[in-house]
């Protein structure tokens, strides 16, 4: 079994294939084609790529587990008694006669004081960002890496990051504003059906179709969101294609495809979500000490870490299985050059020196 490095790659480019090298690629894509993995076979491989680059994985999962942990406690201990001392000046502003000198002096303290908190809490989140950006790009890039035979270091890994890392943002940031504007228009649909399943006068046949609906809108957040996860993946690996194209390209390339990609979204956010469930109320919970409760949210936050990585090379690989179909090839950004990654994992392999 031949591997091809990054100057057999360049030569092979250049020369372009033999004739005996495009009917083996061809010969190889029909069988691929013919043996598609499903969503089991994406959650098996994604577990064997972890297991493979195993010291990589090690180094994302710290460096994404460590400043998670430590922006975590950081947050709780520089937010929490400043929540406090604002709740028991929002009581005792109600204590005052309005117009009064303390009255005033506690309403300027109030907004002062949710100015500071809303300062600190944007600079938390920026931070959360970064490490979530940092991960999912360092993930995605060493699961592709991985998937299509290549090596890669951690020093390589961090200066591809930083040398690439604006095409992601800019995915995500019009990510998140999707992800605002059709949590908005879900709202009066949702509003719709609380309204009638609470209220004594609402029909039957109105609370089937407000329940339908809410149903369908669970549906489409769930292909919406494979198809945003997908773009985040192809604005990691292909170059010059991010933001509101990179979305684009996704959806295009999950036709064919979008039951596994919902079914793979729906796999994930059901693990995820008992576990933020579960965070919230360990943090409520006034019966664990200060220390129990940071101690097991800290161990939950390490699990949630952990999915959020194998969810990366999941979709990494649903994006590689998304490209079978086409035949497509991609270009992988390699810091100051590119080499082409064929679609089939493994191909380079199979050709000739």
């Amino acid at each position: 079994m031949v591997s091809l490095g990054m100057g057999t790659e360049s030569k092979a480019r250049r020369s372009g294939p033999t004739k005996n090298a495009r009917a083996l690629l061809k010969e190889i894509r029909s069988m691929k084609l013919s043996d598609h993995l499903g969503v089991m076979g994406i959650l098996r491989e994604s577990f064997a790529i972890l297991k493979k680059n195993g010291m990589l994985t090690a180094s994302i999962t710290f460096l994404t587990i460590l400043p998670n942990t430590l922006l975590f406690l950081l947050h709780h201990f520089s937010v929490k008694q400043l929540v406090v001392d604002l709740v028991l000046k929002i009581m005792d502003v109600y204590q005052e006669a309005p117009g009064s000198p303390e009255y005033m002096e506690l309403v300027e303290q109030i907004r002062r004081d949710i100015g500071i908190l809303m300062l600190k809490e944007a600079i938390f989140k920026t931070a959360m960002w970064l490490v979530f950006l940092f991960s999912v790009t360092g993930t995605v890039y060493a699961s592709a890496m991985t998937y299509t035979g290549m090596s890669l270091t951690l020093k390589e890994l961090i200066l591809r990051i930083r040398a690439t890392w604006t095409g992601p943002a800019i995915t995500w940031f019009y990510v998140s504003l999707l992800i605002l504007g059709c949590s908005l228009l879900a709202l009066a649909p949702v509003g719709l059906f609380t309204m009638v399943s609470t209220g004594s006068s609402g029909s039957i046949a109105l609370s089937a179709f407000s329940l339908l609906l809410v149903l369908l809108l669970l549906l489409v957040s769930l292909y919406l969101s494979s198809v945003w996860i997908v773009g985040l993946v192809v604005s990691i690996i292909e170059d010059g294609c991010y933001g509101l194209e990179a979305i684009g390209k996704a959806e295009e390339l999950m036709k064919g495809s979008r039951l596994q990609g919902c079914v793979l979204t729906l796999l994930c956010v059901t693990v995820l979500i008992p576990i933020s469930g579960i965070l919230g109320s360990i943090i409520g919970n006034t019966a664990f000490t200060e220390a129990t409760q940071l101690g097991i949210a800290s161990l939950l936050m390490s699990i949630a870490c952990l999915l959020k990585i194998f969810g990366s090379t999941v979709f990494t690989l649903f994006y590689y299985q998304c490209n079978i179909i086409p035949g497509e090839k991609v270009e992988m950004k390699q810091g100051t050059g590119y080499i082409m990654i064929p679609s089939v994992p493994y191909v380079a392999e199979a050709l000739p020196c």
